[in-house]
């Protein structure tokens, strides 16, 4: 926090009138602030005690607080002077205190410095990031997802499996499968899987083809069918924890699938982990992230065919110390729109919303290489509407850190100091910001922002 409090001095506090208006959450050019429903707020009094909501998380970027709050997912940027203010607050100073700290930190007058305080605490209110001193603890923020978990943590359905978990896996240990797959690397964690059923086990195959082999599995799998009197079902079995019933082989390997994602994101703690798609040449990586929707997956094949090397598309695992991206070269989801547009399209391409496209099918795999451009894809672009050329925009690093933070696991802030790393992530590697455009003048764009 001493480190905080020292970024936010150095850029000295303005006075009220000056040219930057002490405003939390003011509106910047190129910057978005996201807000939660604000609650109406009385007047302060000189009296009154203000404490900091405990689980945003703060880093200062260019100046600027940023502060994320992980129970609404809103993000703000605050001016040094806003920033200032939210740091003095300690559950301790009345509001008056805070007026003469900060005339002792900033020798602005008491009088100026008391309309900046009573404005900036009012939005800190309103947006949820103090509350006043005897009002409830706010909720702690969701806990992030683990592989086979898509209900809270409490619900009885996932903790009855999990009781099970050892019994059953114990059961399958002491059966012979017919066919083995794997194990592979995925990024930070590694997988086998096991089968009795012929195509099932071809079909796990030709997705783990471009995936790194591994010489031990850290998570095991089991696609079993089962059913004696009534239809048969397929069932997903990971790590002796039973995570549901299908009817299909081929709706039991999709499930697999999502399932894998859900594998690497939770052992794949300790990285920074972004929705996003990679490239890499020369050792360089671009990372390409962006809402679904957006076309990560559609510019990250184009670049693959351009003579990049493929690392993702659609989960992005980067060592926080080194930023050496993790390879998750897993096939390509890809719309039978994109397919067209890349000229990849297979027999099946059109019968589903999205297809699988192997990387073999568009260029080479890379084994990994180090952060060196981030490509932050803006809400127009896409394949769905007609292309219309426009100039990429350079983002400063606060904008940039606001984008990332729209595609970054909850997960990565397991790290210590997270909202740190990606700030100052931000702050040396180059952000871009893609407009929509023809996916052949994405790449251009793409390989004239790496240099």
């Amino acid at each position: 926090m001493a480190r905080l409090r020292d970024r936010l001095r150095r850029a000295r506090p303005a006075p009220a009138g000056s040219e930057e208006p002490c405003l939390p959450c003011g509106d910047k050019a190129g910057i978005r602030s996201f807000s939660i429903n604000p609650r109406r707020v009385e007047p302060l009094a000189g009296t009154d005690v203000v404490v900091a909501n405990p689980h945003p998380l703060r880093t200062v970027v260019d100046g600027q607080l940023v502060v994320l709050d992980r129970t609404t997912d809103a993000c703000h940027v605050l001016n040094p002077s806003a920033g200032l203010i939210l740091d003095a607050v300690d559950g301790h100073r009345t509001v008056d205190d805070l007026v003469v700290w900060l005339h002792d930190e900033t020798s602005v007058p008491p009088e100026v410095l008391r309309l900046d305080v009573d404005g900036a605490l009012t939005s800190f209110l309103a947006q949820g990031l103090v509350r006043l001193a005897g009002e409830d603890e706010p909720p702690e923020p969701p806990p992030p997802l683990s592989p086979g978990q898509p209900s809270p943590h409490d619900d009885p359905r996932v903790m009855r499996r999990r009781r099970w978990a050892p019994t059953v896996n114990r059961v399958l240990s002491r059966t012979v499968p017919p066919h083995t797959v794997g194990p592979v690397r995925l990024a930070g964690t590694s997988v086998v899987a096991h089968t009795a059923d012929a195509d099932v086990a071809a079909r796990l195959a030709e997705i783990f083809a471009p995936l790194p082999a591994a010489t031990s599995a850290e998570h095991t799998a089991w696609l079993v069918e089962r059913g004696q009197d009534g239809p048969r079902r397929w069932h997903l079995v990971l790590d002796g924890e039973m995570l549901g019933a299908v009817p299909e082989a081929t709706a039991a390997v999709e499930s697999f699938m999502v399932q894998l994602n859900l594998v690497v994101v939770a052992g794949s703690s300790g990285g920074v982990l972004l929705h996003a798609g990679a490239v890499e040449v020369d050792g360089r990586v671009v990372v390409i992230a962006g809402e679904s929707g957006r076309g990560k997956s559609t510019l990250t094949a184009a670049l693959v065919q351009a003579g990049f090397a493929y690392l993702t598309d659609e989960l992005v695992v980067l060592d926080p110390a080194t930023r050496r991206v993790l390879p998750y070269p897993k096939a390509l989801d890809l719309s039978a729109k994109s397919q067209g547009l890349l000229g990849v399209g297979g027999a099946d391409a059109g019968v589903a919303t999205k297809n699988r496209v192997a990387p073999d099918r568009l260029g080479t795999v890379s084994p990994g290489g180090e952060l060196a451009l981030l490509v932050l894809l803006a809400p127009s672009w896409g394949v769905n509407d007609e292309p219309a050329t426009t100039t990429p925009t350079r983002l400063t690093p606060v904008a940039a850190l606001v984008e990332l933070l729209q595609s970054t696991f909850a997960e990565t802030f397991s790290i210590p100091d997270a909202m740190d790393v990606l700030g100052e992530m931000c702050e040396t590697v180059p952000a871009v910001e893609l407009p929509r455009m023809p996916v052949a003048d994405a790449v251009e764009a793409v390989r004239r922002a790496l240099g």
